[in-house]
């Protein structure tokens, strides 16, 4: 139900949602043809009688959309959706490069968990070294163990806890 990213010079504004409506807005998106990215992430859902594979949204309450004049109102009036995230007085700016690696970290089968660390400090600035997130930049915000690093996406003010070997990181 997510828009593979191809364009790497495209540039994407983030959208408020009503809680818990994230797939109903995309569903009404695709219906309109309109362009959208929903990161997904599986999380194993365990109740007192079962165990299940779910489907959720890597974060919650955001979807995000190409920057284009012709449907910035447009995105609006899609039931389900709030208003703009704005940052600094305009529209939040979505690095192409940075969607990309989430995309990558869902694809490659990474534990990500987005709602981890917001209220840390930012560390050091690290880039990985190798691996299919080769390039990457971000802060480690804490470490756990030898894996667990939590990374800032700056341009929509969220973090998320990568499970990584740190021999792949290179302090800046």
């Amino acid at each position: 139900m997510s828009v593979t990213i191809i364009d790497k010079h495209k540039i994407w504004n983030a959208l408020y949602l009503k809680s818990r409506h994230e797939k109903k807005v995309a569903q009404l998106f695709e219906n309109l043809g309109l362009e959208y990215y929903l990161p997904l992430i599986k999380r194993l859902s365990i109740r007192s009688d079962r165990k299940k594979w779910i489907e959720e949204p890597l974060f919650r309450g955001y979807i995000f959309v190409p920057a284009n004049v012709q449907i910035s109102e447009k995105v609006l009036f899609v039931p389900g959706v709030v208003a703009y995230v704005n940052y600094n007085g305009s529209h939040a700016v979505v690095k192409q490069s940075e969607l990309q690696i989430l995309q990558t970290l869902i694809d490659k089968g990474y534990h990500i968990d987005a709602d981890a660390g917001k209220e840390l400090e930012i560390g050091d600035k690290i880039t990985i070294a190798s691996g299919p997130l080769k390039g990457m930049e971000g802060y480690i915000l804490e470490a756990r163990g030898d894996t667990y690093f939590l990374i800032s996406v700056e341009s929509i003010g969220q973090m998320l806890k990568v499970k990584i070997s740190k021999e792949v990181l290179v302090k800046n």
